[in-house]
């Protein structure tokens, strides 16, 4: 088995929405909006938490492990600014099986430079050394939690008909879907990782361990300079039916035509798992 099952997944979101809504005393609306807004002290502040999944377990070199912090700020602040909030504080959590200096110190050069490109700053972080519940001795388990600010005037979703769908090339996989991945390029064998993809010109790991790419700075001139989008959703996991929280509670739908080839990886993936 491979990949996750996305009822039961789904289930497990309406659990931890009921204890959210017990938490803030209200309904915060349709649980998976991208990051969840709070008022402190008059303040807005957006709130995000998410990690680099599975993907983790294809580190082993210090680019690798340097490619996981990446897409840990990457993960978090992507889903910031899809509220309209610039990156300000970054925290990490960082899990192993056996202490390993080298690898969190290239973690850590990671996350900095996904800091500096989205303009947040690492405030902290948590280093855990767990033996008893990683049995590989080289993984490493990267969580991030990120904050912002809403930019000034304040971002409102406001899709209607007509509007059009414009898209941010990735710079791959990014770091979603690697337990399908895994299952389908290296049926359970990791050296596999290391062999040539004649169709991609380099191995399998150079192409699966591309950090993700972060989008903060574009989408923030278009908010502060324009034009406006009207609706915004960073594409992760469950792929394109993300965009169904753009138009969530309307009486509209997505029409999704005319899209580019994707990269050359994922073709690999769709012939490798026929």
């Amino acid at each position: 088995m491979a990949g996750v099952d996305r009822e039961v997944l789904g289930a497990i979101h309406k659990t931890a929405l009921s204890h959210v809504s017990r938490s803030i005393g209200r309904d915060p609306g349709e649980f998976g909006d991208f990051a969840f807004l709070i008022k402190i002290g008059g303040t807005a502040l957006a709130l995000h938490a998410d990690g680099v999944g599975t993907k983790a377990l294809l580190a082993s070199r210090p680019e690798d492990y340097r490619c996981i912090g990446v897409d840990a700020v990457a993960m978090n602040v992507n889903d910031l600014v899809c509220v309209g909030a610039r990156p300000v504080a970054f925290l990490d959590y960082i899990a192993m099986s056996r202490p390993d200096p080298d690898a969190v110190s290239a973690v850590l050069e990671g996350i900095s430079e996904g800091c500096r490109e989205s303009g947040a700053r690492l405030v902290g972080g948590e280093t855990a050394v767990m033996p008893d519940v990683f049995s590989d001795e080289r993984t490493v388990d990267v969580v991030g939690f990120a904050a912002g600010t809403p930019v000034s005037p304040a971002f409102r979703r406001r899709v209607k008909e007509g509007d059009v769908l414009v898209g941010l090339e990735s710079s791959g996989l990014h770091a979603n879907g690697f337990s399908l991945v895994r299952k389908v390029l290296l049926g359970g064998d990791a050296r596999r990782a290391d062999e040539v993809a004649s169709s991609l010109g380099r191995t399998l790991r150079d192409e699966l361990m591309r950090p993700t790419r972060i989008y903060v700075r574009p989408v923030l001139r278009l908010l502060i300079r324009g034009p406006r989008p009207t609706g915004m959703a960073h594409v992760t996991g469950g792929g394109f039916l993300k965009l169904r929280r753009l138009v969530a509670g309307k009486r509209l739908r997505v029409n999704v035509d005319s899209l580019p080839e994707p990269p050359k990886i994922f073709r690999v993936i769709q012939e490798e798992g026929k």
